[in-house]
């Protein structure tokens, strides 16, 4: 009966082993596709579009693979779009797709923060049917109030 543990044990630790590895290869791979995917025309056309809503202060990105979508927080309802097709390029597969949301967060520092945003994974339901899995950066609502003192907007300007 012993042996039959020792081989359990055993059997348990190479599984263990296995997936460390198979963890550290799929998270090499991750950081190689963000690497290219920084380097594509793509991310250096988005870029500066997020750059200059992040100055202003987002309430909510929405990364799918047709576009991004801006919700500003000041001015409130301020919204701004990168749609891909208008912009010459290809919608994203799921993995690229995946690849954008986190480089997008190591370039936005206060997305990196659960204090300041949740990531959430949602569905879209397009009109052929098809169900795509898309992404949203939401700003809590101490970052909210935040930024909104930070930008000088009082209560009374607020729209509800």
């Amino acid at each position: 009966m012993s042996w039959l543990w020792i081989l359990l044990c055993v059997m348990l630790f190479i599984s263990g082993l296995a997936i460390l590895l198979w963890q550290r290869v799929e998270n090499a791979h991750q950081l190689v596709a963000m690497r290219k995917l920084r380097g594509s025309d793509l991310y250096a056309a988005l870029y500066p579009v997020l750059e200059s809503a992040l100055e202003k202060g987002i309430d909510e990105i929405r990364i799918e693979k047709d576009s991004v979508t801006f919700m500003g927080i000041v001015p409130p309802g301020m919204s701004g779009l990168f749609d891909f097709a208008s912009e010459g390029y290809r919608c994203l597969d799921s993995y690229r797709l995946k690849t954008l949301t986190q480089l997008i967060a190591l370039d936005a520092q206060d997305l990196q923060s659960e204090k300041y945003y949740a990531l959430h994974k949602y569905k879209v339901m397009r009109p052929n049917g098809e169900i795509d899995k898309a992404y949203v950066y939401s700003a809590r609502a101490g970052y909210r109030q935040m930024v909104r003192r930070r930008m000088g907007q009082t209560e009374s300007e607020r729209v509800y």
